[in-house]
């Protein structure tokens, strides 16, 4: 993702221990391993199973956060839009490799997209919304972007976010109120949580929810993680230069490659 300028730091002025651009961004790449890494090869529903993929919610809020960053501070939409699309298409075979076990998609898996498609369709409404004119084109266009997110790597939930971040851009504090509504309600977590309740107003009995459930819902709750960092970013990009720019794009797809192979090799 392109780095951003700086604006409006999200932490004010006076706090210390701001957190920049490319650490944020580091951070979510190293969680985004950890969560892959609990993926292929820790044993579902261990103690470090659920701590992992806990960790593992911080990548994609976090990346979905600097869309819109990106967008207001690339120098040009056009090569940004053209860079999503160039590494949504090279990691699109990784990404099958490491969820499937296959290079080759079957009937089954062509339509699983990774998370750059993800970030591009939320790109494209981003520059919808700031770019059209016509208001009632403006709400087709992106009504449809969200349909077409639908097969990618956190799907809707990760347009909405998008989105989410773009239009209360100017607020930080609206923004984590936009999340935590996203979060709660179309992610579900809210419905997980109130399910010994609204099961006990149904049936008049209390069931509580089973330990697989419970901690599905512990690693939902990691997914406010990234509120906690998000509030510390001080607006500025921070040091990296060209690693910190690239990093991402080529970390993503020869990660998902190298964590197949291994898997391959260890189980197959």
């Amino acid at each position: 993702m392109d780095n951003p300028a700086p604006f409006r730091p999200t932490a004010s002025a006076g706090e210390a221990g701001g957190i920049s651009a490319n650490t944020l961004k580091l951070i979510a790449i190293l969680a985004m391993l950890c969560d892959h890494i609990a993926l292929l090869f820790v044993p579902p529903y261990t103690a470090l199973w659920v701590g992992m993929h806990l960790v593992g919610r911080i990548t994609g809020p976090v990346m979905f956060f600097f869309v819109a960053e990106g967008y207001r501070h690339t120098r040009s939409a056009n090569r940004y839009t053209l860079r999503l699309a160039l590494f949504a298409a090279l990691s699109y075979l990784p990404y099958l490799y490491m969820e499937t076990g296959s290079l080759l998609p079957d009937a089954y898996s062509w339509l699983n997209f990774n998370v750059i498609y993800t970030i591009l369709v939320g790109l494209l409404a981003v520059r919808v919304r700031h770019e059209l004119a016509n208001p009632y084109l403006k709400v087709i266009l992106i009504l449809l972007l969200g349909l077409l997110s639908i097969p990618g790597d956190w799907g809707l939930i990760g347009f909405t976010m998008i989105f989410a971040f773009d239009f209360f851009h100017d607020s930080f504090t609206e923004q984590a109120v936009a999340y935590t509504f996203i979060v709660l309600f179309q992610h579900g977590t809210l419905n997980t949580l109130l399910y010994p309740l609204t099961t006990y107003l149904a049936i008049g009995q209390w069931v509580p929810l089973d330990p697989q459930s419970g901690m599905t819902l512990l690693i939902d709750l990691g997914m406010f993680l990234p509120l906690l960092l998000l509030r510390r970013y001080h607006g500025r990009r921070g040091r990296g230069g060209w690693l910190a720019k690239w990093g991402f794009y080529l970390f993503y797809p020869a990660h998902m490659l190298l964590l197949g192979w291994i898997y391959e090799r260890l189980y197959w």
